[in-house]
């Protein structure tokens, strides 16, 4: 719009400093524009961005490869002394003991009921010293 169409040739702002300020910052829409344009975005596009790239580079991308190495470390020392030595070893050590256990009962088992009944009272009275002893 030309200065024509809203101002008279010897209108206010033409005499009166103070009016000619105030038409030129509602003319500029009290320079919002230039606030959002060439002062935050400008701030955010250089020196914000550039420094969220440093902190990018140089601390959290030094956070996420130390918790990579450590992580590495430990799932060493987890995979070595947990899994292969207790839990292995745990595992292993049942199904010894189940094979050896099984092999001492192979020979203790023949199929003669009278050995059967032997065991049975040997336990019984094994059983009935201990209660009274115990009490």
């Amino acid at each position: 719009m030309s200065p024509l169409a809203t101002e008279l040739p010897n209108g206010l702002t033409k005499r009166n400093r103070l009016a000619a300020l105030g038409y030129r910052i509602l003319e500029n829409k009290f320079y919002l524009d230039w606030l959002y344009t060439d002062v935050i975005i400008a701030f955010f596009k250089g020196p914000f961005a550039q420094a969220a790239n440093w902190f990018n580079q140089h601390v959290l991308d030094r956070i996420v490869n130390g918790t990579a190495e450590v992580t590495k470390a430990s799932a060493g020392v987890v995979y070595t002394y947990v899994d292969q030595a207790a839990v292995d070893g745990v595992v292993n050590g049942s199904g010894m003991g189940a094979s050896e256990t099984g092999g001492l009962l192979r020979r203790i088992q023949t199929g003669r009921i009278s050995q059967y009944a032997a065991l049975l009272f040997a336990g019984a009275a094994i059983l009935a010293a201990v209660l009274v002893f115990a009490i």
